[in-house]
């Protein structure tokens, strides 16, 4: 017994007396029987195969544990970790740990190296100058309130009567009462010269003449106010509808110098522009036509007279050389009964078409006195004699067999053809930066009839005129974008046909 307790002594006294025990070694160990019982003569006898846990050294013939690699890079938004599979420190970005919580500043972002960085300021402008653009902050989205200073539901850029209710239409005629020179009337809206009779049924809608009824010794519709002939009936006119005496147009109204020149002061301007006086002109019977320009007051080098001619409906030459009920919406014969009420003339009509029904979209006769949302509303054009166009009427109303038109039309007409036509005094020929180009639009309402179309070479207006598009290209190119929708339906003519 005495004899093993002495020989664990001397084991003791050995072990404690040993190297890899003494000084500094002591507290440097780890109570670890992979390390401290390791004898080794090389670093790489010590070599765990671990990364995260630091570089294991041999030191006086036994292996020391490594020191752990840092972890913490000092960029309070990054996620620090240890990869042991790929032997390295990872320093991962975190853009939550960034959010401020604010949505209209943008998302903020974690630079692993800046660390947190602001956001992008969001982009509120969503390009539409009838809107006003803010950023709501509680709902977390962005916001365009359409501008509507009169409060009627309808935005400015919208609206039919600026300053009043859109929505107040006593006699449902499409024009609100605000707007409507006689609101208790449903053919009427405007009456120019102010003499109590509406523009649609006075016989001089630019010179008051009262009356029940007007003067009109000729019963020609042409009150004698108007009548250049007032003693002899005169239905001809060498300008075409509505731009001529059945809506009392004349010449002087618009060339105030000379007869032979577009404008006035005949001599070439530069200040103001040709354009800038070519529109004024224009300007003095469509004050609300914008679609040259959605900036009042500037210079701009499109005329109006570059794709509407100011004399004729132009479109109707291209009668006898496009399938004749491409050219008229509706066609037929008039067979009579002429009645001329002040400044109109209703007559009766049978249809004639190469296919029932041509056009579907105007079999709706209420259409033909009302075809677009202008105001005042406008009509189809009436073209008697469909192989001569004789004669330009502007529709105002129509039924399955009566036709109403502003002016007056020849009795001896009866029996004669008459085919309907969108008309706006579209030019057939445009002059653009590559040269004239011909334009068909002929039914603007159906995809593909005026604004566009997938012809080669392009005769849809928007193509012709537009060289330097994306979409629906003047070489026929990108006609995928949106497809079979009307370049209006998101181009406004009211903003100058921004999107």
């Amino acid at each position: 017994m005495i004899r093993k307790f002495i020989f664990h002594l001397l084991v003791c006294i050995f072990i404690v007396s040993s190297p890899a025990w003494a000084g500094s070694d002591w507290n440097a160990m780890t109570w670890n029987s992979s390390n401290w019982a390791t004898p080794c003569a090389l670093n790489a006898d010590c070599d765990d195969g671990l990364f995260c846990n630091g570089t294991e050294t041999c030191e006086n013939n036994f292996c020391k544990a490594g020191a752990s690699p840092v972890i913490d890079d000092g960029v309070g938004c990054t996620i620090d970790t240890c990869d042991e599979t790929l032997d390295t420190v990872v320093h991962a970005a975190n853009d939550t740990a960034c959010s401020d919580g604010l949505f209209c500043n943008g998302t903020e972002v974690c630079d692993a190296v800046l660390d947190c960085q602001a956001g992008t300021p969001l982009v509120l402008d969503d390009g539409n100058a009838c809107t006003i653009d803010t950023c709501d902050e509680t709902g977390s989205t962005i916001l365009h309130t359409p501008i509507d200073t009169d409060s009627d539901g309808v935005a400015d850029c919208y609206d039919i009567c600026p300053g009043f209710n859109d929505n107040t239409d006593g006699d449902l005629d499409g024009v609100p009462d605000g707007c409507d020179a006689l609101p208790a009337n449903v053919t009427e809206w405007k009456d120019t010269d102010g003499d109590g009779i509406g523009d649609n049924a006075d016989n001089c809608p630019s010179v008051a003449n009262p009356g029940s009824p007007q003067t009109d010794t000729d019963h020609d519709a042409i009150g004698d106010a108007c009548d250049s002939t007032p003693s002899t009936a005169n239905y001809g006119s060498v300008i075409d509808a509505p731009h001529n005496e059945t809506r009392g147009i004349k010449c002087g109204d618009c060339h105030s110098y000379s007869l032979w020149w577009q404008h006035s002061p005949a001599n070439a301007s530069t200040s103001p522009s040709y354009a800038a006086i070519t529109n004024a002109v224009c300007a003095k019977c469509h004050a609300n036509v914008t679609h040259f320009s959605v900036t009042p007051g500037a210079e701009f080098s499109t005329k109006c007279v570059d794709c509407h001619s100011a004399h004729d409906q132009a479109q109707v030459d291209w009668r006898g050389t496009v399938n004749i009920d491409d050219l008229y919406l509706k066609r037929g014969t008039i067979t009579g009964n002429f009645v001329v009420t002040g400044g109109k003339t209703t007559f009766t009509y049978t249809l004639t078409e190469s296919y029932v029904p041509a056009n579907p979209e105007w079999s709706d006769f209420t259409t033909w006195g009302k075809k677009n949302n202008t105001l005042p509303p406008s009509g189809l054009i009436l073209v008697v004699d469909t192989t001569n166009a004789t004669n330009t009427y502007e529709v105002l109303s129509a039924t399955g067999s009566t036709i109403t038109v502003k002016g007056g039309i020849d009795p001896l007409k009866a029996g004669k053809s008459f085919g309907l036509i969108y008309g706006q005094m579209i030019k057939k020929s445009i002059a653009t930066s590559q040269g004239n180009r011909d334009v068909k639009f002929f039914n603007p309402i159906k995809p593909g009839g005026g604004y566009t179309d997938s012809n080669i070479p392009v005769t849809g207006i928007c193509q012709v005129c537009h060289d330097s598009t994306t979409y629906w290209t003047n070489d026929g190119g990108n006609t995928g974008h949106q497809s079979g929708v009307n370049c209006t339906n998101c181009h406004s003519m009211a903003q100058g046909f921004k999107p």
